[in-house]
């Protein structure tokens, strides 16, 4: 018999070891299994049960009043309606009558006070309406307030509201937005307030862009509603692509102003007790501004009715990023955007789009700006950057002597005339941002900058090739991906502030003072970590110290902070359902403080812009330079087709001789605009002037008065 070697043994005996211990696991994996529970149970989110359909006619047993206004409410469910004492106009807030053509959904949203969307356990949003899902307590009542709390047991959500006369304005607050099981996305407060069916002798009144007017009194063949979120889509929930097929897609105008409007002619929300003459309703949004999205229906889309309303946004939406493909599923963020809201209705009698807006206006400017004298705005470029073999090159377009020579031709003609500075910085303009200092002196040289001008500062989006750039600077979006805004990137808000502070005091040592500020009047964001009202307060702290800025961009926020506002649109966004222009924002704007339009010169339609700018009291501005623009072909400046100065200056001067003859009526308000022709339009302004503005390609006999293509003329002077 063969013996086995000391070597195989010592294996034989490993291997027995090895296979004892992996029985001894098994078996007490075995036990560990048999020992414990026999089910796992998995914690879930209770699933959303929806109520039965129910539509509740009011029952009004409370008023409120004052010398303007009577409110009265039904206290069970906040329904109201609203008596205008000046001329019986009745407001209802809600639908009072079901409409047996609608579906059950849209019954219940326009009969609803408030309807609350949230996210249900399987990711889908639903909606719940407060007059059938919610338990309504009154707290206090007295001759002109009420206040309440809306509670919605089924979803743990829960709100107070506050009702307050105020001279001709209702003023409803909500506060306390509390959030139990489910993630709330949106509130609709009083979605039907000013609603009515059907073809009516009405309109509504949008500030999208320079303003927008929607004829109720016509069919439309629009498909798609009017929405639109105020100062525009927040891009910090936006997705960063490392391309895009619509890059070469304009955007819409942003909303600029808080605001929108109802006016009615005949039959107010068809009630009998309505007076003949027109009546208005504005609307204005206090308190989370930042977060209202504007939507507008008119019959025809969806149903056959038109309303109008803003809906608070509580959540917006974001792609989650799973992967570095870019694979993602969207998801709402986190925190809620706000837990307050506030909106203030006026009530105008006897009112059109101008005279309704003015009551904005009339509330909230402490002193009427009066513009004595008109003046144009004339951004210099003085230098770009362009890739060359070794980085970039400096490309020259007006130097110091240059720019003075500019100033003083245009100065003789236009005394008041405005200069803002671009591309002063060492290497030109796209290398600049963050950092503005030190000056490229190859192109001031021995220059003396001048203290009365503006420099152009873009603290806010900051070209890629800049070399000041640090990517610790740079914000991240709720992708955390690093923002970028139309090719740029865009500053960490924390960080503007504190790198303000300390290149104003750079400034100061050269005696500047005085600052053009890009991008802060028509960007409104959140970042990663900051909300989107979060953000503004703290550039508008960044910037508190600056010398009445101009400012780029029409957003409301921006007043407080500009002495001037610049690249105010002169159209708004096109929508299908717009049937007209109704340039309410800068007949608005213009009251607080002067307001330029865009580069007229950079135009698609020099003329139309020139003569639109008249008509609506905006100050023109164009972009310049000495040399000729073909030298820009291949720098970031390229879309800068023509800004020669020795092109433009014949129109330059022409321009103002259009303006001279505007003095009549420049300075006064506008108080109606009437279309009397294709293209062709009536205004008559506060002074009693009236002026007839042309702007189709052929001539316009009115009243015995040609009005040429592309111009104007007074039909009646004061």
């Amino acid at each position: 018999m063969l013996r086995l070697s000391e070597s195989v043994k010592k294996n034989i005996k490993k291997i027995l070891l090895r296979s004892i211990i992996i029985v001894l696991i098994v078996i007490l994996m075995v036990w560990l299994v048999n020992s414990g529970p026999s089910e796992v149970t998995v914690q879930k989110i209770e699933s959303f049960s929806e109520s039965s359909y129910a539509f509740f006619y009011p029952n009004y047993d409370t008023y409120l009043e004052n010398q303007y206004l009577t409110l009265m409410f039904d206290t069970k469910t906040l329904q109201f309606q609203v008596v205008d004492k000046r001329n019986n106009a009745l407001w209802k807030s809600v639908l009072e009558e079901e409409d047996k053509d609608l579906n059950q959904t849209w019954n219940a949203f326009f009969n609803t006070p408030f309807t609350v969307e949230f996210y249900d356990s399987t990711g889908n949003i639903k909606r719940v309406y407060s007059t059938r899902d919610a338990k309504i307590i009154l707290k206090k009542t007295s001759s002109d307030t009420l206040k309440a709390s809306v509670m919605f047991e089924n979803i743990g959500t829960s709100f107070d509201v506050l009702y307050q006369l105020v001279k001709d304005s209702i003023r409803i607050r909500i506060e306390n937005i509390k959030e139990g099981k489910y993630k709330l996305t949106g509130i609709f407060a009083y979605p039907y307030f000013g609603g009515t069916y059907g073809t009516v002798n009405g309109s509504f009144v949008l500030a999208d862009g320079v303003g927008a007017g929607i004829d109720l009194s016509k069919r439309t063949v629009a498909t798609a509603p009017f929405k639109a979120r105020v100062y525009g889509q927040d891009i910090g929930f936006k997705e960063v692509l490392p391309y895009s097929y619509f890059k070469n897609v304009k955007e819409p105008e942003n909303y600029a102003l808080p605001l929108y409007g109802i006016i009615y002619s005949q039959g107010l929300q068809n009630s009998e007790t309505s007076a003949g003459n027109s009546s208005g309703l504005l609307a204005f949004i206090e308190d989370g501004d930042m977060y209202a999205e504007i939507n507008a229906f008119k019959a025809g889309i969806v149903t056959e009715h038109n309303w109008i309303t803003a809906r608070i946004v509580l959540r917006d939406l974001h792609k989650k990023l799973l992967n570095k493909a870019g694979e993602g599923i969207t998801v709402p963020q986190e925190e809620l955007n706000t837990t307050r809201y506030s909106i203030r209705y006026f009530f105008v009698p006897n009112t059109n789009e101008f005279s309704l807006f003015q009551r904005f206006v009339d509330e909230y400017s402490t002193e009427r700006v009066v513009t004595n004298d008109y003046t144009f705005k004339f951004d210099i470029l003085m230098a770009e950057a362009k890739k060359s073999t070794f980085g970039f090159s400096l490309v020259k377009m007006t130097d110091g002597e240059e720019l003075l020579k500019m100033k003083n031709i245009l100065k003789q003609s236009i005394p008041n005339s405005l200069f803002v500075v671009v591309g002063y910085t060492k290497g030109g303009l796209s290398l600049s941002s963050p950092k503005h200092l030190p000056v490229e002196k190859r192109i001031l040289g021995k220059t003396q900058l001048s203290s009365e001008d503006y420099f152009y500062v873009n603290y806010i989006l900051s070209p890629k090739e800049s070399k000041s750039l640090s990517k610790t600077n740079i914000a991240l979006n709720r992708l955390e991906q690093f923002m970028e805004f139309e090719g740029r990137y865009v500053l960490s808000p924390e960080f503007v502030k504190s790198f303000v502070a300390k290149e104003e005091l750079a400034f100061e040592k050269l005696g500047i003072k005085r600052f053009a500020l890009a991008s802060v009047g028509n960007l409104a964001f959140s970042t990663e970590n900051m909300t989107r009202a979060q953000v503004i307060d703290k550039l508008l702290e960044a910037f508190k110290n600056l010398e009445k800025p101009v400012v780029y961009g029409a957003n409301w926020y921006a007043v407080k902070l500009a002495g001037a506002l610049s690249d105010i649109p002169l159209t708004n966004s096109g929508y299908e359902i717009e049937d007209r222009i109704a340039p309410v924002v800068p007949y608005v704007l213009r009251q607080f403080l002067p307001v330029f339009s865009e580069p007229v010169n950079l135009s698609s339609d020099y003329s139309r812009d020139l003569l639109a700018c008249i008509e609506y009291g905006v100050f023109p501005s164009f972009y310049l330079t000495w040399d000729s623009s073909e030298k820009l072909i291949e720098t970031h400046s390229k879309d800068l087709v023509s800004t020669k100065f020795e092109d433009w200056l014949p129109k330059i001067l022409n321009a103002k001789g259009l303006f001279d003859n505007a003095t009549l009526f420049l300075k006064s308000r506008l108080i109606a605009r009437q279309q009397i022709g294709q293209d062709v339009f009536l205004n008559t302004y506060e002074n009693g002037t009236k002026v007839a503005f042309n702007y189709s390609e052929k001539p316009f006999n009115f009243n015995n008065v040609v009005i040429q293509p592309m111009s104007f003329a007074v039909i009646q002077e004061r």
